[in-house]
This record gives structure tokens, C-alpha cells and sequence, in this order.
């Protein structure tokens, strides 16, 4: 019997198959199959959940909606699932369910609760004395090779401006000539 109910509720939540979170090929090309097949499992874990509910969906409703899929997000803080997987799961129901999109509030309200009480993860600076080591064997390095000094020159240069200027390795590696200004005086 219980088995039965289960196989019911599957039929009615999942519409036809792994591509039901997709409507057509376009919009399931829009998203690339690893993402795909993330929220796709992400959704199959909130249909096993919704199962374990006994409640029959109302996806017609809107305060519904809102109230199941906020207790969803706060049934993963609880269980102390990963963040990622939550957000995921949200967007795997308002992607199943083209009408829900950009109307549950609630939700997102929880998660954005939720990622507020994540430690914060900054990124530390190399420290100025690693920082004056590195400008130093580079200036030393350029001095002792003439022939790629220029470029040990350069090195030490983009460090000491990708520091001051609190850049990233990536910023600091697209930065153009053009895109710095020297002033005289």
C-alpha cells in the first residue's frame, strides 16, 4: 500500500521523466548536463521528501508553495545539508514548475537567512614581508639575467601593484598597459 501511495505521488509531482524540469530541448540546452543532472537529483531528494510528508501537492497555490518549499530549505539547515544543495533544490522546483518562478519568496528569504549565518570565507593577502621577499629575488633575478630581466622586472612590478591594489591573481593578469595611468609631477 505504502509503496502504491508512493508511485502515486511520484506520478504526480514528477511530470514524465528525467527532462520533466525542462520543457523542451532549448531550455534544456540552456544549462549544461552536469548542472542539469545536479538539480535533477536535487528535485528526485525533494519528491522523496514530499513522499515522506504524506501531502498531496497543490502546486496551483501560492502560499502552498511558498509554506512547503520554505520547510523544505529549513528541514536541510536542520539536517545539516550543504547550502548549495538547498539553493539548488529551490531552483530545481521553480524550474519544474515554470509558474513558481520568481514568486517564492520565502524560500529564498530562508536562504538568504541561512547564507547570512555561514562563517564569511576572505580571502587573506599575502603577507608585505613575503610580499617585499618575492620584489626583492625578482629585482635580484632581473639584474643577474639581462637577457629575461625585463620580464623578472615586470614580475616584481605586477606584484607589488596587484598588493597595493588589492587585485586578484586573475585581475592582475588581464590588467593592460593602456589601462594604467602615471602622472607626472
Amino acid at each position: 500500500m505504502i509503496f502504491r501511495c508512493s508511485l502515486f505521488l511520484w506520478a504526480c509531482l514528477w511530470p514524465a521523466s528525467g527532462a520533466a524540469l525542462y520543457g523542451s530541448k532549448l531550455e534544456k540546452s540552456r544549462v549544461s548536463p552536469v548542472y542539469r543532472r545536479r538539480l535533477e537529483r536535487e528535485y528526485e531528494e525533494f519528491l522523496s521528501w514530499l513522499g515522506r510528508q504524506n501531502s498531496l501537492p497543490q502546486w496551483n497555490s501560492l502560499a502552498w508553495a511558498n509554506q512547503l518549499v520554505a520547510t523544505y530549505v529549513n528541514h536541510l539547515y536542520e539536517s545539516g545539508t550543504s547550502f548549495s544543495r538547498a539553493k539548488h533544490a529551490s531552483v530545481a522546483i521553480q524550474t519544474a514548475h515554470h509558474h513558481l518562478r520568481g514568486r517564492l519568496q520565502r524560500p529564498w528569504d530562508a536562504l538568504r537567512a541561512w547564507k547570512a549565518r555561514l562563517p564569511n570565507k576572505h580571502r587573506l593577502p599575502i603577507v608585505l614581508e613575503v610580499l617585499q621577499c618575492l620584489f626583492i629575488k625578482a629585482i635580484d633575478w632581473a639584474l643577474a639575467s639581462p637577457p629575461e630581466g625585463f620580464l623578472w622586472l615586470c614580475l616584481g612590478l605586477g606584484l607589488r601593484v596587484g598588493f597595493f591594489g588589492l587585485l586578484r591573481a586573475g585581475e592582475l593578469l588581464k590588467l593592460k598597459m593602456q589601462e594604467s595611468k602615471l602622472q607626472k609631477g
